[in-house]
């Protein structure tokens, strides 16, 4: 044993390690294939059967990928194969070229658009007409319900985010009763639903071009179309009575909104202050059943007027108001309350 230099080589012997193949013979460059056999044709990346012999499946044994890109796999590993925007049920869930179906194809053929919207306000109205797989896709996003919310968010697919999504919204109210319902918010909105109860008939909507709205007897669903804001406080007006006790509004920026739901009185009052006697502040409640011009005023005992609480135009609703009376003297007043053909009056006791 010597190099080429004459030197003396302990390889493989009792001296320096020196290479030695799969098959232990001294000088041997042989090594295991994938598959494990020594001096096997296996390919590195792993696409051989272990008889070493090349396979053109994704790996030994002949398998094929799933529809979630999984070697010999059952289409169950993934949500949303390569994205978080597709969903694969289960194996027979998947077009028929294999590929996974999108949240939102709610009728699976291949294509997210407004018959899939349709089918899903169905389904919100009606709570029927989706079968389970049906209803996984339509949550778009996937927070255990189908709602405006996902409606919204569909629609902004199918736009292709070709739209002005305007001011994003923190807060809203929804102002209902006497044949109106109107809203409020501090920025855009896209969609709103309302759980709602009671017998009533849609009269008049006042929604702009490209909004849509669809109702049951206990869910109304308003929703814009082509990206548009709202550009009017009334959304419809309506005969009949009805109650919203639950709401959901969506704007384009899938926020978390906060929204109310306000009752309109039937007529105008001025509610009994409390506490009466008081000292040196009492609490003034009014309502409004329209929106107009209100004016509150207090009077002393000899009908000159001491100060104005309030003169401005007031939203339809309940409102109320503080009066601090430190600097009056003791004694008897009175509380004025005007607004278009209404005038009402009210004692008030200060208690020094």
């Amino acid at each position: 044993m010597c190099d080429c230099a004459g030197s003396v080589y302990f390889a493989c012997g009792g001296g320096a390690a020196g290479p030695t193949g799969c098959d232990n013979i001294c000088g041997s460059t042989l090594e295991n294939d994938e598959c494990g056999v020594c001096g096997g044709d296996g390919i590195a990346d792993g696409n051989c059967d272990c008889d070493g012999n090349v396979d053109l499946g994704c790996g030994c044994g002949g398998a094929a990928e799933d529809a979630c890109g999984v070697c010999g796999g059952d289409n169950s590993s993934c949500l949303g194969c390569t994205d978080s925007s597709a969903y694969n049920f289960d194996p027979d869930a998947t077009l028929n070229d294999g590929s996974c179906i999108p949240y939102g194809d709610v009728n699976t053929d291949g294509i997210i658009n407004v018959m899939d919207i349709v089918m899903m306000i169905d389904f919100i109205l009606y709570g029927s007409g989706l079968d389970d797989m049906q209803q996984t896709l339509g949550d778009v996003n996937t927070d255990g319900i189908i709602n405006v919310l996902d409606i919204v968010i569909l629609i902004e697919q199918i736009l292709g985010g070709q739209l002005s999504r305007g001011i994003s919204t923190s807060n809203a109210i929804i102002y209902f009763g006497n044949g109106n319902l109107q809203f409020k918010a501090d920025g855009d909105i896209a969609g709103i639903e309302m759980a709602v109860s009671g017998d009533f008939k849609i009269t008049n909507s006042s929604l702009p071009a490209g909004w849509e709205i669809s109702h049951s007897e206990s869910v109304i669903i308003l929703y814009s179309m082509d990206g548009s804001s709202l550009d009017n406080s009334t959304l419809f007006e309506y005969e009949g009575d009805f109650t919203v006790y639950s709401t959901v509004v969506a704007d384009w920026y899938e926020s978390i909104i906060s929204v109310s739901n306000v009752e309109i009185p039937k007529e105008f009052a001025l509610l009994p202050a409390y506490p009466n006697p008081f000292n040196p502040v009492t609490n003034i409640n009014f309502t409004v059943p329209v929106e107009c011009d209100v004016t509150i005023e207090i009077y002393n005992i000899q009908g000159r007027k001491v100060t104005s609480l309030l003169s401005s135009s007031i939203r339809a609703g309940s409102h109320s108001l503080v009066w601090d009376a430190n600097i009056h003297t003791s004694g008897l007043y009175f509380m004025k309350m005007t607004s278009n053909e209404f005038t009402q009056f009210q004692k008030i006791m200060l208690l020094k």
